[in-house]
């Protein structure tokens, strides 16, 4: 495509190492200064700091040091390994992008042009960055109008390669310009683009142009017109959104062959620009409609790209590999990839070198099925505006192979068509709400607690910390989702009501090291921050992590890592890895029986959160619900497959609030609404095959679990100013029960006069602890029957009851004259017998006496 260049003077080979290093670095410049918005900072930046200054204050902090031997040789992209699901459906030809190579001096200029200005019209003039791209991204970005790459044919290349990695940061941005830069000092611009026109994914599987103009078109490159190069140059973008053959609307209504048609013309327009055609030929090739030329399918397309990448980043980074892939970067993209085109020692040495067959553990049929069930859940919005999404992943629990890992998207870069360049099954990190809440139970039942115990469930709570309660810091927690007027729940209960009060309460008496411990033992692959609030669900995890630590629990404590290959054979069969699990006991085996016979009822219990997940078998699971409902959960399982369920917005933490999904309104999402009832559907098909079972028997040992614990009789006089609330409180804390009586008292309203047990005695939790209250009302007794006895005999009975009741009456004498039986006995009073008498009440006693002589 281009002229060699002569072989530089010293100087000038020091001069294009100085340009390569400040290509990056000018971009890196132009990136920063309209990320941070500051005209005026770049102004001050290059006043106070020569150009000079500038450049070697960029080169030293911002580009990462690159050098030619980072640089990996291009693959040879003829020879295939290739990935398998477990049920035999074929998954991917792993050639890192290209299975039918062809020499850049046999690409037409017409095809190869087309190609250029579609994705790098400047290609053969910058030095690995575009600046005016760049530019134009950052602004993008900052405005929030779009994502956009910004990336050179250079750029991609490098970043298709796995030198830097794919997150949407500056950071990688700034490396992938840096190692741009260096690729173009190791290669030609032509090996650069041979290798980019045999690699990039044109959809339908097919890898590189002239496969994919085999594919699309039927012809070999030189048989291909303006029109078809164009078309091709058109899918690039997004194969997924404009596809040529597509002629079905989509969600949107988008029709993929009108979208290439579209585009095609503004293709064309940019190869009149650059003297490739004439307006006339333009005109002439938009004129003919891609149904004229476009053929059926007729090779095998690649159905599951995101578990093609899952699988080759296991393959080039897991440890286990080593012994058949080697050890080695270099060694193991030979391994999978075969030997680089231009490496003629490699291909004569004897080592593994592409060609693989590879078996995924994968069950394809319910990965796209699967992936169905989200889509039907959650289908991108008309509007390419931001809309919630969801992720499933299920794991086998004897085993840890992973069966199903779909997050819902296509893969790519066009974020308004619904793609992603991630996989949110595997990748997606997201607080896990009350999902957490059964690491919060195991670090508390290790520590010797008991599920019948009991804890105060007023809302809302407030927690004193000793160490912050939460990510953000702070010493003062305050927890809702529990009763308004307060009460008691056993922590059994709490699990499957999912009482966020009781598990507060457990968390600080676990420790936050202690429940992190456990969810890292149990399989979640994440640092999890260390606060009280991690009970439930601070900190960030996967659907994969949750699937592989519920797995653990089902498994009564065994846990088995979690895998993606299961098998590598080479071209003539023979095997060179098996997947071989390594089961290892994590957790007590009676406990977890007691934990999982405690997370059935989250799913049998009627009224608890996770009911709509119940499929009619033996299973157990969590709710989880982001504090903001921002992210929502279902993570279950029966005995042979763990499943999480996750539901929300795939680039922000945006709460699920007044939202129609499914066709229905919600003006909150749980995880008990939406992720609990895909669970379901997802689970009734994926076992509809599979024979029910039932967990084991809890083995012996779990009474301990099931104690109810005792505990001490606050003081609650202590304080003689305490509130009936307060003291209430105090007995809830004490985790048992107050049971308040309003008595008649001299003292005000609300004054709290005596309590029963007394401070210090022993109760078991859920015990009662009475508390009389004033309600404000002198006391009153009512008037003992006072009739037939002697004056003496009644201030005695008055006095015995004065004492008893700490109410005075008195008792005025008047006598009358009756019969001689009733002299000296009082034959009558007022008020009469049983009428209630208070304090200072005066009692007249009418005693009889004898007439006057």
């Amino acid at each position: 495509m281009s002229l060699p260049n002569p072989e530089p003077t010293i100087h000038q080979a020091e001069w294009r190492e100085r340009r390569t290093r400040l290509v990056p670095a000018l971009a890196i410049l132009i990136v920063g200064v309209v990320l941070m918005g500051a005209w005026v900072g770049l102004f001050t930046f290059l006043t106070t700091n020569p150009s000079a200054k500038a450049y070697d204050w960029v080169d030293d902090t911002l580009i990462p040091e690159t050098n030619a031997a980072g640089i990996p040789e291009f693959p040879n992209l003829s020879r295939l390994s290739t990935l398998f699901s477990a049920d035999g459906t074929q998954l991917a030809e792993l050639s890192l992008r290209g299975s039918l190579p062809v020499p850049i001096e046999e690409i037409p200029e017409i095809v190869a042009g087309a190609i250029l200005a579609a994705e790098d019209g400047d290609f053969y003039a910058h030095r690995g960055a575009d600046f005016e791209s760049t530019l134009r991204a950052a602004v993008a970005t900052v405005r929030g109008t779009s994502i956009q790459g910004g990336s050179t044919i250079t750029q991609q290349v490098v970043r298709n390669l796995g030198i830097v990695g794919k997150e949407k940061t500056v950071q990688r941005k700034i490396a992938e310009i840096a190692w741009a830069a260096e690729m173009e000092r190791k290669y030609s611009k032509d090996s650069i683009l041979e290798f980019y026109l045999n690699s990039v994914y044109f959809g339908w599987n097919a890898y590189g142009i002239r496969a994919a103009g085999l594919e699309y078109f039927g012809k070999e490159l030189s048989q291909l017109s303006a029109g078809e190069a164009a078309a091709l140059a058109t899918v690039i973008r997004n194969p997924s959104l404009y596809d040529p053959r597509d002629r079905t609307p989509n969600e949107s209504g988008q029709i993929g062959q009108e979208l290439v048609e579209t585009r095609r013309v503004n293709v064309l327009s940019e190869m009149i620009e650059i003297g490739l055609i004439t307006e006339g030929e333009a005109e002439a090739a938009a004129a003919i409609p891609l149904s004229a030329s476009i053929i059926p399918h007729q090779n095998f397309p690649e159905p599951a790209e995101l578990i093609r990448i899952s699988a080759v980043g296991s393959l080039l980074n897991d440890p286990k590999f080593d012994a058949v892939l080697g050890t080695t970067p270099e060694d193991r993209l030979i391994a999978i990839f075969g030997c680089p085109a231009d490496d003629v020692e490699c291909e004569l040495e004897s080592r593994l070198k592409g060609g693989l067959v590879i078996t995924t553990t994968v069950d394809f049929g319910f990965q796209t099925r699967a992936n169905e069930i989200l889509r039907d859940w959650f289908p991108l919005s008309p509007t390419g505006g931001a809309a919630p999404t969801g992720a499933i992943t299920t794991v086998e629990n004897g085993t840890g192979a992973i069966r199903v890992m779909a997050g819902g998207l296509d893969f790519g870069d066009d974020v308004e068509a619904g793609q992603r360049d991630y996989n949110l099954a595997t990748e997606g990190q997201r607080q896990p709400g009350s999902s957490a809440k059964p690491f919060a139970l195991i670090a508390y039942l290790e520590q010797g607690g008991s599920l019948n115990s009991y804890w105060n469930i007023s809302s809302p709570l407030v927690i004193e910390c000793d160490v912050p309660c939460g990510p953000s810091g702070g010493f003062e927690w305050t927890v809702r989702g529990g009763r308004v007027n307060g009460g008691l729940r056993s922590l059994e209960a709490s699990t499957y009501f999912s009482t966020n009060p009781t598990y507060a309460q457990v968390a600080v008496e676990a420790g936050p090291e202690a429940m992190a411990d456990v969810a890292n033992r149990l399989g979640v692959s994440s640092e999890l921050p260390l606060v009280y609030s991690l009970a439930l669900g601070a900190g960030e995890v996967s659907p994969l992590d949750m699937a592989a630590a519920y797995s653990t629990i089902a498994n009564y404590g065994v846990k088995n890592e979690p895998y993606l290959i299961q098998r590598i054979a080479d071209e003539d069969g023979n095997v060179l890895f098996e997947a071989d699990p390594k089961p290892e006991r994590v957790l007590d085996e009676t406990l977890a029986a007691v934990v999982v016979n405690t997370m059935k009822k989250v799913v049998s219990v009627p009224g608890a959160t996770g009911n709509a997940a119940n499929i009619g078998r033996p299973q157990a699971g969590k709710t989880g619900t982001n504090q903001s409902f921002r992210d929502a959960w279902f993570v279950g399982y029966v005995p042979q497959f763990s499943t999480a369920v996750w539901v929300g917005y795939a680039d922000a933490q945006i709460p699920m609030t007044n939202i129609t999904i499914n066709g229905e309104n919600y003006s909150r999402v749980f995880g008990g609404s939406v992720p609990a009832p895909i669970w379901n559907e997802f689970m009734s098909e994926f076992l509809a095959d599979v024979p029910v079972e039932d967990f084991p028997p809890i083995p012996p040992g779990s009474s301990k679990y099931y104690i109810t614990p005792s505990t001490e009789v606050p003081d609650i006089l202590e304080d003689p100013l305490i509130t009936q609330k307060d003291a209430e409180q105090l007995v809830y804390f004490a985790h048992l029960r107050p049971v308040v009586e309003e008595i008649p008292s001299l003292e005000p309203l609300g004054t709290v006069l005596s309590q029963s047990p007394d401070p210090g005695a022993k109760l078991s939790h859920n015990g009662e602890v009475f508390i009389e209250v004033s309600n404000g009302e002198p006391p009153t007794f009512p008037l003992p029957n006072l009739i037939g006895k002697t004056r003496t005999e009644a201030n005695l009975e008055m006095a015995l009851l004065a004492a008893e009741t700490e109410i005075l009456v008195a008792l005025a004498p008047e006598f009358v004259v009756s019969d001689e039986e009733s002299w000296g006995k009082i034959i009558a009073t007022s008020p009469t017998p049983g009428t209630l008498v208070g304090a200072d009440d005066i009692i007249t006693i009418f005693i009889g006496r004898a007439p006057d002589s």
